[in-house]
């Protein structure tokens, strides 16, 4: 028997398990299974907590496919949340989440992480690939809510350019906002937000329009993002994910 909890971050959900005494092991099936939203739990991915020190913990972040992936902006929010709530850990420290180790903050009303600094932004065409802990694929068009982004993304996400695949951003310029839609890979289809998506949609456009520093506010179909950086020379530093994790429910299952 499994003792999970479930939490969103501005609609990206995940399976979250305490697992710092390292009894349970999961295979690539089991959790592919626990993340199916017919047969399983559901949700985007699925996380363990598996170490714990004095305001700090370690995390690993599988996709839904039941693989470990890269940084997860909003399944790290998340994690934070999930800690901050048991106990483990007061309302600042730092966390590690497969190999990348950031600062996070606990707020009122939301959860604010530290994200990498970014050196590097490549324009194809009209279009960009920034890695933000994951890679990301960013188009800025209009009129995109109504869009049907699931096959092309699906053409860029399998693209030979990419072989390891890549997440892709649609992003449209609102008049104090930018609105997001991401197709994630690992999920194959498009989540509701994407913590590492919003991100390097914002930086995006950051570079786009000379910004060197501020904060950028993104609306996605999940919830609203802020997102703070500066810019110094080419790199973006003191890059901040902001936004809401909130509890869903918990309880057991059999694995």
């Amino acid at each position: 028997m499994l003792y999970f909890k479930k939490y969103q971050g501005c609609g990206n959900d995940f399976v979250i398990i305490n697992n710092i005494e390292n009894k349970i092991n999961l295979n690539i099936n089991q959790i592919a299974f626990l993340c199916d939203r017919r047969f399983g739990i559901g949700a985007d991915g699925f996380i363990e907590i598996v170490t714990i020190q004095k305001d700090f913990f370690k995390m690993n972040y599988y996709n839904s496919d039941g693989n470990l992936s890269s940084l997860c902006g909003n399944g790290s929010r998340c994690a934070v949340q999930f800690c901050f709530d048991i106990q483990l850990i007061s309302n600042k420290g730092i966390f590690e989440s497969n190999g990348i180790v950031n600062k996070f903050e606990v707020l009122k009303e939301s959860v604010k992480i530290e994200m990498n600094s970014i050196s590097e932004i490549q324009n194809i065409g009209n279009h960009y690939v920034i890695n933000t802990g994951s890679p990301h694929f960013v188009i800025f068009e209009e009129k995109i809510k109504d869009k049907n982004i699931i096959m092309p993304s699906r053409e860029i996400r399998y693209s030979k350019d990419f072989p390891e695949g890549i997440n892709v951003n649609w992003v449209e310029e609102m008049d104090n906002h930018l609105f997001v839609r991401t197709y994630e890979r690992g999920v194959e289809d498009e989540t509701y937000s994407c913590g590492t998506g919003v991100t390097a949609s914002a930086l995006v456009y950051a570079n786009k329009n000379n910004l060197t520093e501020g904060h950028i506010k993104i609306k996605t179909k999940g919830g609203d993002f802020e997102i703070g950086f500066k810019k110094d020379s080419q790199l973006y530093k003191n890059v901040t994910l902001e936004g809401a994790a909130k509890k869903v429910f918990e309880g057991q299952i059999t694995i």
